[in-house]
């Protein structure tokens, strides 16, 4: 994978995939341009539900997502949350698959938080 993040940062942000996997049964991806080599803004990490699984989380919101306020409160929470466990501007959101698929992400999905070389969280 190629990204411009430091080994510490990296480190920190497969911890943060960590927790994002075992609250989503799902992992998270780092996708956009930080991944990429590029310079960035912000930090994209992506969780692709089931539509199904998804729908019944979010009732309504596969539709338009932006306009769910559960969906919105959720995304900042783990926003946030990322912020804090690894300094970075973290951009969190959970598409459903069906969805997440369609979007051209302009690169490869690299997954974080299943521990690899750096083992896992105590």
């Amino acid at each position: 994978m190629k990204h411009n993040l430091g080994p510490h940062q990296f480190l920190l942000l497969d911890f943060y995939g960590q927790a994002v996997l075992a609250a989503w049964g799902e992992p998270g991806y780092l996708v956009g341009s930080s991944q990429r080599g590029e310079p960035w803004r912000d930090i994209d990490v992506r969780v692709m539900l089931d539509d199904a699984v998804f729908e019944r989380r979010f009732s309504g919101a596969s539709g338009d997502r932006h306009a769910s306020r559960a969906w919105r409160a959720e995304m900042l929470a783990w926003s946030t949350l990322g912020e804090r466990m690894t300094g970075l501007p973290i951009d969190f959101q959970v598409e459903p698959i069906s969805e997440a698929n369609r979007i051209n992400l302009d690169g490869p999905r690299n997954p974080i938080g299943l521990g690899g070389h750096w083992g896992r969280l105590p």
